[in-house]
């Protein structure tokens, strides 16, 4: 069992402050953030500026990897995210919750297959557009497959499909995402 470790830092405007603890593949964090003057976008003037006050981003990380056998090892993820200006209000485009999950099997010589999968709960964003109301996002979950050969030291290829059942979705509001999507290549290190 890994001790538990606590970081408390503070530098002129930052409180950091992280707690975490892991047994046997599961391990859970808790942090709590305290900004001042945070650097966010302002898309009234269209550039980066900071936000009065201090900022407060804080929540709960639980992980648990194992493996399954000696070639199938499997991730998952759950994060609840509590991002608030100074008045109280949700810091746009942050998700409250994240789940994510991912499968990779090695058991092949030289071969990787992967498939993980993301749920991206509910987010705002204010007063966005022409249309001067506050638009949420998120709540959309997406899959995604990968194979990975590795023909040498040198070089591997690849295939990869993303967006796996064609879900329509927006990071920013009215900005679509990639529908399905499938790519191969080829990587090269020298």
């Amino acid at each position: 069992m890994e001790l538990m470790q606590i970081q408390l830092k503070i530098c002129n405007l930052i409180l950091q402050i992280d707690l975490s603890v892991e047994y046997k593949g599961l391990s859970l964090t808790y942090f709590n953030n305290k900004i001042k003057d945070m650097i966010d976008f302002d898309k009234s003037i269209y550039k980066y500026n900071n936000l009065e006050g201090t900022t407060t981003i804080k929540g709960l990380e639980v992980e648990y990897f194992t493996d399954i056998g000696e070639d199938i090892f499997i991730t998952s993820s759950y994060t609840y995210l509590n991002a608030k200006d100074n008045n109280n209000k949700d810091l746009e485009r942050r998700p409250n919750e994240t789940y994510k999950f991912s499968a990779d099997y090695y058991g092949i010589t030289d071969l990787h297959l992967g498939v993980s999968g993301e749920y991206i709960g509910e987010r705002v964003e204010y007063t966005y557009g022409t249309y001067n109301v506050d638009a949420k996002t998120g709540r959309y979950a997406v899959a995604n497959l990968v194979a990975n050969y590795e023909v040498n030291k040198n070089l591997s290829i690849y295939a990869k499909i993303d967006n796996l059942f064609n879900k329509y979705y927006q990071v920013v509001d009215g900005y679509a995402t990639a529908p399905l999507s499938g790519y191969i290549g080829m990587r090269a290190k020298f």
